[in-house]
């Protein structure tokens, strides 16, 4: 009888954890696209079936982080050290994550504000009012 989670870790990787979280993704875009069409996600498929109370992307975003949830728990089982497992989570998303803010800051809020670059006061810099920051 096979096991659950094989002994060989070649057969652990073998699996449709990338596939699935793909399709779960992909369902939040589909869930957006009625939004961002419509201006609402009320008329999407899902969220019809289920009266309201769920649409795709609540059920994309839910079964993706599960997912994710148990191969970051694997990931955390093959590490060496809280250390070692630290500096492989930072080493696969701090990359990703300075390419987004470096795209979104120098590309595309000049692409789309209706202000020039570095007119925005102190005040006005991740949405406060003069009064909180």
């Amino acid at each position: 009888m096979p096991l659950l989670i094989p002994a060989d870790e070649q057969a652990q990787r073998a699996n449709n954890f990338d596939a699935i979280r793909l399709a779960m993704a992909l369902l939040v875009v589909w869930s957006h696209s009625f939004a961002l069409w419509y201006h609402t996600e009320a008329n999407e498929w899902i969220s019809l079936a289920m009266a309201g109370t769920y649409n795709a992307g609540n059920l994309g975003v839910l079964a993706f982080f599960a997912i994710s949830g148990f191969l970051i728990t694997a990931s955390w089982q093959r590490s060496r050290s809280w250390r070692s497992y630290l500096k492989r989570r930072v080493a696969r998303i701090y990359p990703g994550y300075l390419v987004a803010v470096t795209l979104c800051s120098l590309v595309i809020v000049p692409a789309f504000s209706s202000r020039a670059f570095g007119e925005l006061g102190r005040g006005e810099v991740g949405g406060c009012s003069p009064t909180c920051c």
